[in-house]
């Protein structure tokens, strides 16, 4: 894309070009980097930055938001060497021109590289830990279950049952690229697919998460966004290291299922950080199913 082509493409397209281009911009900068405030020689794939600002403060100029966020990068591009003030203002502005235009976040959000991982640190996990998801069908639940599951340890990921295909564009949006170093792989059958360690579930009327006795190892599940787990999933984890749920005092007792788990993995990481084995993880990049 070049500033001729962006130009010439209809104004209801180029404004949708304009978020994620700026998406690209901030995810291809490090907020710790420092930047030469005279020559500005940042650039989003072959445009550079200031042509492109130049573009879009013709287009936005009168919005509500979009107008001021503009002129406020511009003016910090050209003053400021601070990337942490700059990278805000571009998000600001992505954000004002998804706002102005009536966008929505999950069309103007690219999708992160395998490459934006490459010089990741592959980080740490707890041996013999995993998250069954089963039945999901929401690929941001399965995306944010996935990220969720790296962030706090797991050593892998299981999608059961119909769980939406971990390629889903709208999954790997949501993962953030975080399958690119957790192992995620399918099962066709729980029993036969589990490693031997302890099975828990994510389930209404079990214990108290605060009361939980969580395993130094094992599996946890969770299931679909409106029927839960299955019988027989149910009865993996019953006969083995039971049922964990979530005090609610809200009047909707209820949360999101991705946002559920998150919340125990931040529980069962405070024992595995007591009790279980923390070990390098491995460059697993290749092993996405």
């Amino acid at each position: 894309m070049t500033i001729r082509k962006l130009a010439a493409q209809p104004a209801s397209r180029r404004v949708r070009w304009y978020a994620r281009l700026l998406d690209t911009f901030i995810r291809s900068h490090r907020p710790d980097a420092s930047f030469e405030p005279r020559s500005i020689v940042l650039t989003t794939g072959s445009l550079r930055t200031d042509e492109l600002l130049g573009l879009i403060r013709k287009d936005v100029a009168g919005t509500p938001n979009a107008d001021r966020s503009a002129d406020r990068l511009m003016r910090l591009l050209s003053e400021s060497g601070d990337a942490s003030l700059i990278l805000r203002a571009a998000d600001e502005l992505k954000h004002a021109i998804v706002e102005d235009y009536g966008l929505r976040d999950s069309d103007v959000t690219t999708t992160p590289h395998r490459s934006e991982t490459a010089d990741s640190p592959n980080g740490r996990c707890f041996r013999d830990t995993l998250v069954l998801a089963e039945d999901i069908r929401s690929p941001y639940n399965v995306g944010s279950i996935i990220r969720s599951s790296e962030a706090f340890g797991m050593e892998r990921c299981i999608l059961a049952g119909t769980t939406v295909d971990p390629a889903h564009p709208r999954l790997l949006r949501a993962s953030m690229g975080a399958e690119y170093v957790l192992p995620v792989q399918r099962s066709v059958d729980l029993e036969v697919d589990l490693p031997e360690v302890p099975v828990f579930a994510l389930e209404t009327g079990g214990v108290p998460v605060q009361r939980f006795e969580f395993p130094d190892r094992g599996v946890v599940l969770v299931g679909n966004e409106e029927f839960g787990l299955s019988e027989r999933a149910l009865e993996l984890a019953r006969s083995s290291a039971g049922l964990v749920s979530l005090p609610m005092y809200g009047s909707k007792q209820s949360l999101n299922v991705a946002n559920a788990l998150t919340a125990v993995l931040s529980w069962w990481t405070v024992r595995l950080a007591e009790h279980g084995v923390c070990v390098p993880r491995q460059d697993r990049r290749s092993e996405v199913w």
